[in-house]
């Protein structure tokens, strides 16, 4: 049940970072019920909560595509590579039973295949954690994500993203958490860990947009 990659399916505008935080901050009281049905089906080692935003516009047709560099990985907008798999989902505006594709991991670790086609497995869950979205009026807001890049973390990790609105480009690597000690940090997904739920990454903001750190140099590809 791989999603199909041949072309982006995202069928709402995603939100710039800033406007999805401030409406996360008023709706993360739905996100414990969304992580009772993850913890039900048995997919804490899977699936995230992630916060649906883009820091790039978007063009017609295009989406977010992650690619693996080393222990890293590069996210800029295009078009969906050959081979590309789902990993960001959302309900379907067509459907809300199902779930539509929003970001694409190129072709890299066969585990991102393999989580995909789990997830997506797994009708009761897609239904249940559909109609807790829908309720709360949040299927723009909320997406799941696999945790394709689960090997890169752990407790004392959190994934952290950096931009570089120059180039249309992000990168995303794990650091130490007590890094982030006096950052201005938004938070965007969780993972769900026993009870809770745990931060899994987040954007060193400042101010309302900019992601200020010093970007990375460019990746050779």
């Amino acid at each position: 049940m791989t999603p199909t990659t041949g072309e982006a399916s995202i069928s709402f505008p995603l939100k710039d970072l800033a406007f999805a935080q401030q409406l996360h901050e008023s709706a993360r009281q739905c996100l414990p019920e969304i992580a009772g049905i993850i913890r039900k089906h048995g997919l804490e080692n899977d699936v995230v909560i992630r916060l649906l935003h883009t820091h790039f516009p978007l063009e017609s047709g295009d989406a977010l595509v992650h690619r693996w560099h080393g222990n890293a990985y590069e996210t800029r907008p295009g078009r969906v590579p050959e081979g590309a798999v789902g990993c960001t989902f959302t309900p379907s505006r067509a459907d809300p039973s199902q779930l539509d594709v929003i970001e694409y991991v190129a072709p890299g670790p066969d585990q991102s295949s393999m989580l995909a086609d789990r997830v997506l497995a797994i009708r009761d869950f897609v239904e249940e954690a559909s109609a807790v979205l829908a309720r709360n009026g949040m299927s723009t807001l909320y997406g799941f994500g696999t945790r394709f890049y689960a090997d890169q973390i752990d407790d004392d990790l959190i994934l952290v993203e950096r931009n570089d609105f120059t180039e249309r480009r992000s990168e995303t690597s794990a650091i130490d958490r007590r890094l982030l000690d006096g950052e201005t940090w938004t938070e965007t997904s969780w993972r769900v860990v026993g009870d809770r739920l745990v931060v899994e990454s987040a954007c060193i903001t400042s101010g309302l947009m900019g992601c200020e750190v010093r970007p990375p140099p460019p990746l050779a590809v």
